[in-house]
């Protein structure tokens, strides 16, 4: 949105997206499509004791980011067969009982809970897929309840952002 409202640096703010694009293709397992929560520039995971090189919290996040740049701008193909990737490997392990922390290739780590945050990443995830199994994801969130235990703020935050997102209402309100 900045490369088309900006007033300066348009041209870096293009470069920018396209370069972000271009660096979820290194970061993403070519099987998994899973992506961990830190990468280096070259797209390995930083190594960062529990976190790092996982994929966990803050990495659910990218599959929102990638379904939703894709069905605004559509400026990448590989964005489809990610999320398709991303789906299948979860729809795998059982849409209705996969944990929330991995490493990368999909071995499952430490500690294990059912996050409904990951549940809402992976439905939004769905705006970018094509494969029919999409839909199971659309209605394993519709039919998760809220978190009220410790991880709550976290996951009814990711829980929200997926409503507004599947819902349309989630916008870019353009300079007056």
């Amino acid at each position: 949105m900045w490369s088309r409202w900006a007033e300066q640096d348009r041209d870096f703010w293009a470069e920018a997206a396209t370069a972000s694009r271009e660096f979820w293709h290194t970061t993403a397992h070519p099987e998994t499509g899973l992506v961990p929560n830190y990468a280096e520039f070259t797209g390995e995971p930083v190594p960062s004791g529990d976190y790092g090189e996982f994929f966990y919290a803050d990495a659910w996040r990218t599959a929102m980011q990638m379904a939703v740049d894709y069905s605004w701008f559509a400026a990448d193909e590989w964005q489809v067969e990610q999320s398709n990737r991303l789906l299948q490997f979860f729809y795998d392990l059982g849409i209705d009982r996969y944990n929330s922390k991995f490493s990368i290739d999909g071995t499952p780590a430490s500690p294990q809970h059912r996050a409904l945050g990951l549940i809402a990443m992976n439905a939004v995830a769905a705006l970018a897929a094509d494969d029919p199994i999409r839909l199971e994801f659309l209605q394993e969130f519709w039919d998760s309840p809220l978190n009220f235990g410790q991880y709550r703020y976290y996951d009814n935050l990711l829980y929200m952002l997926a409503l507004l997102h599947l819902s349309g209402n989630f916008r870019a309100y353009a300079p007056a």
